[in-house]
């Protein structure tokens, strides 16, 4: 974790975060990785919000669906900018590009409970069959009660992240979590206190083993075998790109528990013709409290500014 980046967004007028809880979120990271990969906002109005600067959102102070914030930071583009680097300026994503698939077949491998059927993956323009472009993969995972289940798609369209990713070419990838009474997750919260079991943290929880077979998909290697099935028997068409995903996983070293036999999801892959970049372009963010994400990167400079997240 040594060179991984971290952005931390706490508002400090939300009901459920206490500013306590930030601190010690603070403190954690910056004992794992350099203290300057750290950058934090603390904003005094926000409440539990994600911040945009879009006038049409609600209230920075407001707490309701679908937590999304007129902040006057788009914090999906401070965010992307401190673990990338300088971006350019974002532009309208076309509507081609966000693609429902099918998250059971991943869920069931990994032996997880908690997922939505469906999720959600975002290809730019440039990132399409044909081009030349070599483009990032981030995974965006969303707070509670800003599922599918809650808010149909807000989150995913009004967040900000599909003008940053159709820009600067990142393929945005929307797991989605279900609530639910058994397990207990009745707010439809990504597994941050271990409902589907003690592993929850660790490369061995079910949630983070079937976001991880989605990533291996996506980057359609063979060398991952025991991951993915044939190409082309997912929702999406398959390729084959030239970086293999084995240096890819939620901790940011090697997958060890990937090379573990088990059930095989069906292909999840880009159109022909897209090379996703490896490790460490590749992102994951990691639901921490309520609504609180934290997203990492590694061997990128330090950026400037203000950078967070919900």
């Amino acid at each position: 974790l040594a060179d991984d980046r971290v952005g931390i967004f706490h508002g400090a007028a939300g009901p459920f975060v206490a500013v306590a809880v930030a601190d010690a979120l603070e403190t954690y990271s910056r004992a794992l990785v350099k203290p300057e990969s750290v950058v934090r906002v603390e904003h005094p109005q926000a409440g539990h919000t994600f911040p945009t600067a879009d006038p049409t959102a609600p209230a920075c102070t407001a707490v309701e669906e679908p937590y999304i914030g007129n902040c006057g930071l788009d914090g999906a583009r401070a965010l992307l900018g401190h673990l990338y680097g300088e971006l350019a300026d974002g532009r309208a994503p076309r509507p081609a590009g966000l693609i429902e698939f099918d998250q059971r077949p991943y869920a069931e491998a990994a032996g997880s409970a908690g997922l939505a059927d469906r999720g959600w993956l975002f290809v730019p323009q440039d990132c399409e069959a044909g081009g030349e472009a070599r483009c990032r993969l981030h995974v965006v995972f969303h707070g509670c009660k800003q599922g599918g289940s809650f808010i149909g798609d807000a989150f995913i369209r009004r967040s900000g992240y599909l003008e940053a990713a159709e820009a600067n070419r990142i393929v945005l990838l929307f797991p989605q979590v279900e609530p639910s009474f058994q397990p207990l997750n009745p707010n439809g919260c990504w597994d941050w206190w271990g409902y589907e079991g003690e592993d929850y943290a660790t490369q061995a929880g079910p949630q983070v083993r079937a976001v991880r077979s989605m990533i291996a998909d996506l980057l359609g290697s063979a060398a991952q075998g025991a991951l993915r099935s044939g190409l082309g028997a997912g929702p999406l068409r398959a390729v084959e790109h030239a970086h293999p995903p084995h240096a890819l996983d939620a901790s940011g070293g090697a997958a060890d528990l990937l090379q573990q036999p088990q059930q095989q999801p069906p292909a999840l892959a880009l159109a022909a013709g897209t090379e996703l970049l490896a490790q460490p372009e590749v992102q994951h963010g990691h639901v921490l409290e309520i609504g609180a994400v934290v997203h990492r990167n590694a061997d990128r400079p330090a950026a400037r500014g203000l950078e967070g997240e919900q």
